[in-house]
């Protein structure tokens, strides 16, 4: 039952009550990004919070994730780069900010900018798992397989149970001579996808 426009009431008296809580935002955020009936309203209401200028960096990493999570990728690209602007050396937002790029510009051919995030990711955390798997994607859109799948080799021993680095290393191995290879992925990743049922 979709009883967020009751959600939506509350979360218009908790900005009333308590304007820069940082946890009323993020429950707001969820929300907007969600199909429920009062996401209109609840992006319309963040949009307002925001304008006021209370919030930092981690609120609008925090909406740019759940935004990313959800697919919403024009929205995640929008907030994260807030947030970078705000922060420009936190990792983890610039690793979001790239994954967002790469999925955002999936039919630009241009994606120097996603591999420049991504590698400053890497410049602060090396071989960090999220990083390369996030720069294996920009790889994979710019259609630089074996860069792509250098990077998913090394993140892979980290993320084994991650879906998402099971469908990158089977797209990676879609080629004539790792095929096979690409198949053992595609099993693996049926058998994650069978338990999360």
């Amino acid at each position: 039952e979709d009883r967020s426009d009751e959600a939506f009431a509350l979360f218009t008296e908790a900005v009333s009550l308590f304007p820069k809580q940082q946890e009323t935002l993020v429950r707001i955020a969820k929300v907007s990004c969600s199909k429920l009936s009062a996401a209109g309203q609840c992006d319309a209401l963040l949009t307002k919070l925001l304008a006021e200028g209370d919030f930092n960096a981690t609120v609008y990493n925090f909406i740019g994730t759940e935004a990313l999570r959800v697919g919403q990728f024009e929205k995640a690209q929008k907030h994260l780069e807030i947030a970078r602007q705000l922060d420009p050396e936190n990792p983890m937002l610039l690793n979001n900010l790239a994954l967002a790029l790469a999925l955002v510009r999936s039919q630009d051919p241009n994606h120097e900018y996603s591999l420049t995030l991504a590698n400053s990711v890497l410049s602060v955390l090396p071989d960090h798992p999220d990083g390369m798997s996030t720069r294996a994607e920009v790889y994979l859109a710019m259609g630089r397989l074996n860069e792509a799948n250098r990077d998913l080799q090394v993140a892979l021993p980290n993320h084994k149970s991650s879906a998402n680095v099971r469908q990158l290393l089977i797209s990676v191995n879609e080629r004539p001579g790792n095929k096979d290879l690409a198949e053992q992925h595609r099993q693996i990743l049926e058998q994650l996808r069978s338990t999360d049922r």
